[in-house]
Formats: C-alpha cells, sequence, structure tokens
C-alpha cells in the first residue's frame, strides 16, 4: 500500500480520536448518574461504544511503522533516536504542563519523586497513560519486526495474542498501562499492513462492517450492564479476555470499514488535505483536551451550571467546534513553514 493510500488510516485516526473525547466526558455522567436510568444508560452505552479507542491507535501505529519500514532491516540504535523524541518530548511537555497546573491548584506536590514517577507512569493527568503504552510500542517494535521477518507475521500475531492472554491474570501495579496489555493491537496492525488485502468495496459491505462495530459495542454495553447490576458474576479474567476480543474485533470491522468509505467517496484534493491534517493534528487535539475540559469546567462552575448530562454536551461541543479545528490549523501552519520556499 502506498503512502497514499492511507485515507483510510487517518479516518481511523480522527474517529479513535473522537472515541477518545467521547471516553473521558463520558466517564463522569456513567458513574454518578442515577444507575439504569435513561440518561446513565445513554452515557454507559456511549462509553461502550468508544471503549476501543486506545486500540485502534495501538493498531495504527503497528499498521503505519510496518508499513515504512516494510523489506528493511531496522537497528535499534538508529531507530529510536529518530523516532521516540517525536513521542517523549511532546508527552513530558503536556506531562509537565499539566503538573505545573495541578500544583497551581494545591492538588500536586511540589515533589521531585513525584514528578518522576508522574512522568515515568503518566499519572499526572487520566490519559496520559496512553503515550507510555506507545513509547513501549516503539521500543520493541525493531525486535518484533525483526521476528516476524523470521517467523512469519501470523505466527508472531498469534504469539503475541498467547502472551497478552496470559497475563490477563497476572496483577502487578500500573498493569494497565503495560505493553503486555496491548501486544495483541499492535501486532494486528503488522499483521494487516503486511497481509493488507482489497476488499471488495460495496454499500452492503459498509453498513455490514458497521453494523460488526455497533455490535461489539452493544456487546460491551450489555457485559458493563451485568456488572452494574451484579446479575451474575463477571470475573476480571472473563472481562479482560471479552476486551481482547471485542477490540480486535472492533478494529477488524473499523479497519475495512474506513478502507470501503475512502474507496467509494470521492472527494476533492482540498478535502482529502483537510482530512490528512486533522488526522495528523489529532496528536494535539489528544493532549489538550482535558485542559479544555478543566477550563470549561470552570466557567461552567461560575455561571451555576451543574447539570451532568448538559455538561457532557457542552464539553463534546466546545472541543469539536475549538479544539478539532485548531489541532487541524496548528498542524498545516508548521508544515507550511517546514515546507522550502520555491
Amino acid at each position: 500500500m502506498a503512502k497514499k493510500d492511507y485515507l483510510n488510516i487517518h479516518f481511523m485516526r480522527i474517529f479513535a480520536c473522537i472515541l477518545v473525547v467521547i471516553i473521558h466526558i463520558t466517564a463522569t455522567p456513567t458513574t454518578v448518574l442515577t444507575p439504569n436510568s435513561v440518561p446513565q444508560l445513554f452515557f454507559l452505552l456511549m462509553n461502550q461504544l468508544s471503549k476501543a479507542a486506545v486500540p485502534i491507535f495501538v493498531f495504527i501505529s503497528g499498521f503505519i511503522l510496518s508499513k515504512i519500514y516494510e523489506h528493511q532491516r531496522i537497528n535499534p540504535l538508529t531507530f529510536w533516536p529518530l523516532r521516540l523524541p517525536k513521542l517523549v518530548l511532546p508527552y513530558i511537555l503536556w506531562s509537565l504542563a499539566y503538573y505545573f497546573i495541578y500544583l497551581y491548584k494545591g492538588f500536586y506536590p511540589l515533589d521531585l519523586v513525584f514528578i518522576l514517577k508522574g512522568l515515568l507512569y503518566g499519572t499526572f493527568v487520566y490519559h496520559l497513560y496512553f503515550m507510555i503504552i506507545i513509547i513501549q510500542c516503539y521500543l520493541i517494535f525493531p525486535f518484533l519486526h525483526m521476528l516476524a521477518e523470521r517467523i512469519g507475521y501470523m505466527k508472531c500475531f498469534i504469539l503475541s495474542v498467547l502472551i497478552q492472554l496470559a497475563f490477563v491474570g497476572v496483577l502487578f501495579p500500573y498493569k494497565d498501562r503495560f505493553i503486555t496489555s496491548y501486544i495483541v493491537y499492535f501486532t494486528l496492525g503488522m499483521l494487516l499492513a503486511k497481509r493488507n488485502r482489497t476488499v471488495k468495496a460495496t454499500y452492503p459491505r459498509l453498513i455490514f462492517n458497521a453494523c460488526l462495530w455497533l455490535a461489539a459495542g452493544l456487546l460491551s454495553f450489555w457485559l458493563s450492564l451485568i456488572s452494574q447490576n451484579q446479575w451474575f458474576n463477571i470475573t476480571g479474567r472473563i472481562y479482560s479476555i471479552s476486551y481482547v476480543f471485542i477490540s480486535s474485533w472492533s478494529i477488524l470491522a473499523l479497519y475495512q470499514f474506513f478502507y470501503i468509505l475512502s474507496v467509494k467517496i470521492k472527494l476533492k484534493n482540498e478535502i482529502t488535505s483537510f482530512i490528512k491534517h486533522l488526522s495528523q493534528g489529532t496528536q494535539l487535539i489528544y493532549f489538550a483536551h482535558p485542559l479544555v475540559m478543566f477550563g470549561t469546567e470552570i466557567l461552567l462552575n461560575k455561571i451555576g451550571l451543574y447539570s451532568i448530562s448538559l455538561r457532557a454536551l457542552i464539553y463534546f461541543v466546545v472541543i469539536l467546534m475549538f479544539l478539532f479545528p485548531f489541532g487541524t490549523y496548528y498542524k498545516s501552519f508548521f508544515q507550511r513553514i517546514k515546507r522550502p520556499t520555491p
């Protein structure tokens, strides 16, 4: 697949970014609103439909890296200095920004050990754990790439499934941000990048894959209802295994959905360019959206608007109307600066 054919990946990245925002916006309503009330069930449904967001981003990283380094040998000592700074530097800057904001508000102590631990585990704000996962993916990619080239990408994927399932019942601190909880999605991206096959692009297939993703979300919603109402006991191990299955199911469905969509719709060059810029700006949107929510929350408190449901809607509208366009402009602006003058 040539670089020009990555439009489906751009669509996937934008969609996953929206899902991440939805997860964080719906987190409070799902736990604070009256259980099984209509508003609570609505937010719970939206939350569970968005659960595959982080696995999708991990999948995209594996897919893109495999495409970039297809048929190449990778030297970790050259790969890491080239790739890691693009992840680590923004992560450190945004982490410290959030730290100093919460330090100013009196929530965090002025303590070097606290700072180093926060940077190591991504604990300054709830969403930063994702960067710890992605950094680990980049650290192990040269070795996974070498392994996949030697034993085959399918065998490498199966091995990662076995590793992730083996760690399901193993408990240790910060397990949710360790690579063993996400390696399946990363190697799935590597596998599909290597075994990319053309899917027959028809509208029935488009609808079918949309329904597959919806069905995965509904299954996750049903499992959450079971847990919430304690209809019967679902162990943590069973829930973790089901999460792997549902997330992989969602990834495959959305990958085909956006591939077909990118083939069926004929976009003008300007729209295609906008989609790519928005996709590339999702990193800024990811880092900044909790800050936007925090600022919006302060304003809503000042005007006395305390409706949980209405606040969630306002958060989403503000992020969608202001942060998404800003992320698009920000990325395209710096690309124009870097572009050499004719």
